[in-house]
């Protein structure tokens, strides 16, 4: 018997209900609320993808916004803050705005390199 992943509406909880429940009402066994376990919300069964943000270098841009590049480098942004006030990394200020520009960026991820013979980092 083919077997759907389903969640309740009122508390969110997941659980794993047979196929022919698809389109009927159901008892969430968490909240004890009732809800219609409808084809939107229900979905076969299967591993899911886990949902990654890869960049595309073939279309890379030449200028990256604070926001842009913490999440390239999946640091918070308040981290490039940071490293722009201790001078680690070079960066354009338009108006307000931060920019930074992408062989700026290749240059600063040159010097993070740590060299695995030696233990220490490449300058």
């Amino acid at each position: 018997m083919a077997k759907i992943k389903t969640k309740c509406p009122h508390c969110k909880a997941r659980f794993t209900v047979s196929h022919e429940h698809k389109g009927k009402e159901a008892r969430c066994s968490k909240c004890k609320q009732k809800f219609i376990v409808s084809s939107s919300m229900a979905h076969r069964s299967s591993p899911e993808k886990p949902k990654t943000k890869r960049v595309d270098t073939s279309k890379l841009k030449e200028f990256f916004s604070v926001k842009e590049l913490a999440e390239m480098l999946s640091v918070n942004p308040m981290t490039i803050y940071r490293m722009v006030a201790r001078g680690q990394i070079a960066c354009h200020q338009i108006g307000r705005s931060k920019r930074f520009r992408q062989s700026d960026i290749e240059k600063f991820l040159s010097k993070c390199v740590i060299n695995k013979e030696a233990g220490a980092r490449m300058e």
